[in-house]
C-alpha cells in the first residue's frame, strides 16, 4: 500500500515530529510522497554548495567585461585574486592542446 491509500485518513498530527516541518515547507502531500519513496532508507540530502558556487562562477564569466573584475570581487565578496582565477578557466577547451603537450 502506498501513502496514496491512506491520504484521506492521515493527519499532520499523525505523522512523526520530523517530519511536520517538511510539510510547513513542501506541503502535505509532497511530503508522504517522499515519505513513501524514502522511508526507512536513511536517505541523505548533500549540500548545495558546490553547485551553488559552479552557478556564482558561471555568472562571474557572463558578467566579466575585460576590466571589471574589482568590482565583481566587491559583488560577489570575493578577493580579486579569486575572480581572476574563475576567471582563468574561461574559453578553455579541454580538448585543445596547450603549448606544452606534444601532438
Amino acid at each position: 500500500m502506498t501513502y496514496e491509500d491512506w491520504m484521506d485518513e492521515i493527519k499532520i498530527e499523525d505523522l512523526p515530529s520530523c517530519y511536520r516541518e517538511m510539510v510547513e515547507m513542501i506541503g502535505f502531500s509532497n511530503t508522504l510522497k517522499l515519505a513513501d519513496k524514502y522511508q526507512g532508507t536513511g536517505f541523505y540530502f548533500h549540500k548545495m554548495d558546490s553547485a551553488i558556487q559552479e552557478a556564482r562562477n558561471k555568472r562571474i564569466k557572463a558578467e566579466f567585461d575585460g576590466s571589471n573584475q574589482r568590482s565583481l570581487a566587491r559583488k560577489y565578496r570575493l578577493s580579486e585574486v579569486w575572480i581572476r582565477q574563475i576567471l582563468a578557466g574561461q574559453g578553455f577547451d579541454e580538448n585543445q592542446l596547450t603549448m606544452f603537450e606534444s601532438t
